[in-house]
């Protein structure tokens, strides 16, 4: 009885600790993609953010309005081109299911408006998709904050 007592504790203790590690891979994964994201903003290729979405993502704003495919996408992120001027993205969350990653993201986007600098921050909830070329945004559910 006491050796299945163990049994089952080291069997539950490695589960932990192989999870733990797989989501800290992921966590690094996504990490590094927002990163990569956050380099093409501050280097004002708006376009480029678009491949870290699916072709048939959607973007989902404050007020109703959803942003549906590439297409789209590219037109929203192109009306940022010429003012951006920083994009923080700092990663707060992550949950994994079988083919989708959750994260929860903080944003501080700066953007130039009537010679202001403007600062938006933002919230979001990404869905993110496994693809051949790593974790793609599916759905994006941002949402403004102070």
């Amino acid at each position: 009885m006491e050796f299945k007592r163990i049994s089952i504790a080291v069997v539950v203790h490695l589960i932990m600790i192989f999870n733990i590690n797989a989501q800290s891979s992921t966590d690094q994964l996504l990490d590094a993609t927002l990163n990569k994201m956050e380099k093409l903003f501050n280097e004002n290729n708006m376009v480029g953010i678009v491949d870290f979405y699916t072709d048939d993502a959607q973007m989902f704003e404050p007020g109703g309005r959803i942003v549906k495919g590439s297409e789209d996408l590219k037109k929203y992120w192109k009306t940022l081109e010429g003012i951006g001027v920083s994009w923080d993205l700092d990663l707060l969350e992550v949950q994994e299911s079988t083919n989708f990653v959750y994260s929860v993201i903080e944003s501080r986007l700066a953007y130039k408006h009537g010679g202001q600098e403007v600062m938006s921050k933002t919230r979001a909830l990404l869905i993110w998709e496994r693809t051949k070329d790593g974790y793609k945004i599916k759905k994006d559910f941002f949402q403004m904050i102070k």
